[in-house]
């Protein structure tokens, strides 16, 4: 890395800025004295955030805007492996230098908007340029979203890492299953804007709209996931080049019999996710359904959500988060 590109990532990821690092027990009263903040605005977070994806579901509103403009389904599979292995993949790959780091709110904020947040925010190029050339806005639409879930991969760990930091193990089921339904709600609601837009607006200006809507969501939820309180501790991993990390994956995954199972899992319900896109298609060219229902569709689907949220949440802090992923897979 050159001396160009190396100051400005060390600028995005604050490294050079001082910092008060804390001991396990400091940060655990740091924690709690902010806890009441950090659930306010990370739920504001998770709960826009959920609402703008709803108007860009990868498996109802992104194949339905692909449908009009091209009849080949390749489009369909890439954006169906892309929703799969593109969060899944940068994950193991920027692990390593995740963890190293004592700061994990400059990834999730700084680079987050670049990697993830900027990419929501230009969807709406798709649909402009639908106008002119419907390849270039299918092709266009295929690299943001690439981008988008790429991007969002690269900071997942960091994010995870940091709600870990900001609540205790007792209240992450409540803090999930509580956010991801009232997103879930909002996204519920937003569906059924979204039905009625693409029903009664023209063809591409009903996408814009849906588009800059979720742009303007996702990029209020960053608003708020700016303002976390991060308790800020020492980060006691030995450092290991990214040859030494991979070359240590093989021998994690033989050795670790709960992370080999886990994949195994992972693996399987990615295989039967991928087909969602298709459906959507197949339903709008067997049975003629409109454009509105599509977004029932999502609807029906994020009710569901909604309800296994709330439930999963709070059986999750009591009863283990084991037993709810049993119960919800």
């Amino acid at each position: 890395m050159t001396t160009i590109t190396r100051r400005p990532l060390r600028r995005l990821l604050q490294l050079d800025q001082p910092v008060q690092l804390l001991t396990p027990a400091e940060a655990e009263i740091e924690r709690d004295r902010h806890l009441r903040w950090n659930f306010l605005v990370n739920s504001f977070d998770v709960i826009f955030f959920m609402g703008g994806l709803s108007l860009i579901s990868s498996t109802t509103i992104l194949p339905l805007f692909i449908s009009k403009l091209t009849s080949s389904t390749l489009p369909l599979a890439l954006m169906a492996m892309l929703a799969q292995g593109g969060f899944m993949l940068p994950q193991l790959l920027t692990a390593n230098i995740i963890e190293r780091l004592n700061r994990k709110k400059p990834i999730v904020v700084n680079i987050g908007f670049l990697t993830e947040r900027l990419p929501a925010i230009l969807f709406i190029l798709a649909p402009l340029t639908a106008y002119r050339s419907p390849t270039l806005a299918v092709v266009l639409l295929l690299l943001l979203y690439s981008w988008f879930t790429f991007g969002g991969g690269m900071v997942a760990a960091a994010w995870q890492d940091m709600i870990a930091r900001c609540f205790p193990v007792t209240q992450r089921g409540r803090f999930f299953g509580g956010t991801m339904f009232i997103g879930t709600l909002l996204g519920v609601g937003a569906a059924s804007v979204a039905g009625r837009v693409l029903d009664r607006v023209a063809f591409p200006l009903n996408f814009i709209y849906l588009f800059s809507v979720a742009g303007i969501a996702i990029t209020v939820s960053w608003a708020f996931l700016a303002l976390t309180r991060e308790p800020v501790v020492q980060a006691n991993v030995p450092r290991r080049t990214t040859r030494q990390y991979l070359a240590e994956l093989p021998k994690v995954v033989q050795t670790d019999h709960n992370f080999r199972s886990f994949l195994v899992a992972r693996f399987v319900l990615a295989l039967a996710e991928m087909a969602s896109g298709f459906l959507t298609v197949a339903a709008i060219q067997m049975w003629a359904i409109s454009d509105g229902m599509v977004a029932t569709f999502t609807t029906a689907s994020l009710v569901g959500q909604t309800a296994g949220s709330l439930l999963m949440g709070f059986l999750a802090d009591r009863r283990g988060h084991r037993l709810s992923l049993e119960i919800a897979t």
